[in-house]
C-alpha cells in the first residue's frame, strides 16, 4: 500500500469502469437470471431501497475488520461517532454490526491483515499498532 500522493491524472484507467471486474460480475449475474426468465435487478437500487448504503455497508465491513467498538475508536473514530453509526445499522437492519451477517459477503480478517502486511511490510504494520499494543512482539523489525 502507496502512502504517497500520486497524480492518477497523468495515470488514467482506461474507462470510468477500471478493469471492469464489478461491470462484469453484475452482467453475469444478470445473464444467470435471464437463463431462469427471472427480471434484470438494478443491485444498487435494490440495496438502497433496503435503506443500505455505502457508509453503513463500510462501517459493517470496518467493524468485523478491525474488532468491533474499540477497534474503531482506536482507528480514529469519536465514539460517538461510532455509537450513531451503531444506531443507524440497528435502525435500518434490525441487528446490530456485531452479530449482522449479509449473504454473498464473506469477510476474511486474518486475510486482510497478512494482506496489509505483505503491502506495507509488518515492521511497518507493527509501528502504527506499537502504541495501542504494549506487549512484545513475536517478530523482529530492524
Amino acid at each position: 500500500m502507496r502512502t504517497e500522493a500520486i497524480d492518477f491524472r497523468t495515470r488514467r484507467s482506461s474507462s470510468p469502469e477500471g478493469s471492469g471486474n464489478a461491470y462484469r460480475s453484475v452482467e453475469d449475474l444478470h445473464a444467470e437470471r435471464r437463463r431462469f426468465h427471472e427480471p434484470d435487478i438494478d443491485v444498487a437500487t435494490a440495496i438502497a431501497s433496503s435503506g443500505l448504503d455505502h457508509e453503513l455497508i463500510g462501517f459493517w465491513v470496518m467493524w468485523h475488520l478491525t474488532g468491533g467498538f474499540d477497534a474503531l475508536v482506536r482507528f480514529g473514530m469519536h465514539p460517538a461517532t461510532v455509537w450513531r453509526k451503531v444506531r443507524r445499522f440497528r435502525t435500518v437492519t434490525g441487528q446490530h454490526p456485531d452479530d449482522c451477517e449479509f449473504d454473498g459477503i464473506a469477510l476474511d480478517a486474518a486475510g486482510f491483515l497478512d494482506a496489509i502486511e505483505r503491502s506495507l511490510g509488518w515492521c511497518q504494520v507493527a509501528a502504527l499498532v506499537a502504541a495501542d499494543d504494549p506487549a512484545p512482539h513475536s517478530r523482529r523489525c530492524e
